[in-house]
C-alpha cells in the first residue's frame, strides 16, 4: 500500500463512506476483500493528492476526506491526460505488423478506460501490458502506471517513425522472420542494428564488452548523438533509451562472441 501522511484512524472514515456509496447507503458491512479494496483506493487516491501539492508538508493538512476527494478529481484528469496522449498517437501509430504491441495498445488502452474504476478501485491496473517496454513499472500501477506506459510507447513510436516504416520492418524482419509473433520491444531491436552499424568501422573484442561502464559511456555517446542528429536532441528519448543500454550492450556482446 502507498505511504500517505495520515493515520489508519483518519482513513477508516473515509473507507466507510465508500462501503455505504457502494451498497447503495444501506450498509456500510462489506467483505474483507472489498474493505481491502476499499482502503487500498483511499490510499492511491490520497497519494494523488499529496504527490501534487505540498500541503501536508506545509503544515496545512486537510481532512482525510477532502484529500481522497481532490485525489480522486486528480486521478480523473490524469486519466483524461493520458487518454489525449494516446489519441495523439494514434493518428500516427503503426504496429509493424507485431501483434502483441498492436494488441495491446489499440485493444488494451481502450479496455483499461472501459473498465477502470476510479472511485472504488483507482489501484488496479487491469491490463496486464503484455508488449515490453524498456522502463520498469512495476512501482506503479492504475492510471500512474498505464500513462507512464503510454508515454514510454508514444516516444517509441515517435523514434520509429522517423526512420520510415519500410526500413524499421526490413531490420525486424532480418532480426527475425517471425517477428510478428515476437514478444519483445521492437525499438530496442532497431535501436541494435542502428548501434551495430555505428560500429562497424570499430575493432570490438571480448575486452570491450566486459569493460562494462566504460562501454556503457560508449554506447550512450553514440545513442546521443543519434538522437541528436536525427531528433533535434530529443532528451525524452535519450533517457527513455538510456534505460536499455545495459541490455543492449549485454546482447550485443553474445552476438560478437
Amino acid at each position: 500500500m502507498k505511504k500517505v501522511s495520515y493515520e489508519m484512524e483518519e482513513l477508516f472514515p473515509v473507507v466507510a463512506m465508500l462501503a455505504e456509496q457502494y451498497t447503495g447507503y444501506e450498509s456500510t458491512s462489506v467483505t474483507y476483500e472489498k474493505a481491502e479494496q476499499f482502503m487500498g483506493a483511499v490510499l492511491y487516491s490520497i497519494h494523488a493528492y499529496e504527490h501534487v501539492t505540498e500541503n501536508a508538508l506545509a503544515g496545512q493538512k486537510i481532512p482525510a476526506r477532502e484529500a481522497y476527494r481532490k485525489g480522486v478529481r486528480i486521478l480523473e484528469s490524469k486519466v483524461k491526460a493520458m487518454m489525449t496522449l494516446y489519441h495523439e498517437m494514434l493518428e500516427q501509430f503503426c504496429a509493424y505488423d507485431n501483434l502483441c504491441l498492436e494488441d495491446t495498445i489499440i485493444k488494451g488502452i481502450p479496455e483499461f478506460v472501459k473498465w477502470y474504476d476510479v472511485r472504488y478501485a483507482p489501484q488496479d491496473t487491469i491490463l496486464t501490458l503484455d508488449y515490453p517496454i524498456l522502463e520498469d513499472l512495476s512501482g506503479l500501477s492504475g492510471i500512474d502506471r498505464i500513462y507512464a506506459y503510454v508515454k514510454d510507447v508514444s516516444i517509441e513510436q515517435k523514434f520509429l517513425a522517423g526512420l520510415g516504416e519500410n526500413h524499421v520492418r526490413e531490420i525486424l524482419n532480418a532480426y527475425s522472420a517471425d517477428y510478428q509473433e515476437l514478444i519483445e520491444n521492437i525499438s530496442s531491436i532497431v535501436l541494435q542494428n542502428i548501434v551495430e552499424r555505428m560500429l562497424e568501422k570499430a575493432t570490438l573484442t571480448k575486452q570491450h564488452f566486459e569493460q562494462k561502464q566504460e562501454f556503457n559511456t560508449y554506447l550512450e555517446k553514440m545513442i546521443a548523438s543519434f538522437v541528436k542528429q536525427y531528433y533535434d536532441e530529443d532528451k525524452e528519448m535519450l533517457n527513455y533509451f538510456r534505460k536499455d543500454i545495459n541490455n543492449l550492450r549485454v546482447r550485443m556482446s553474445i552476438r560478437y562472441q
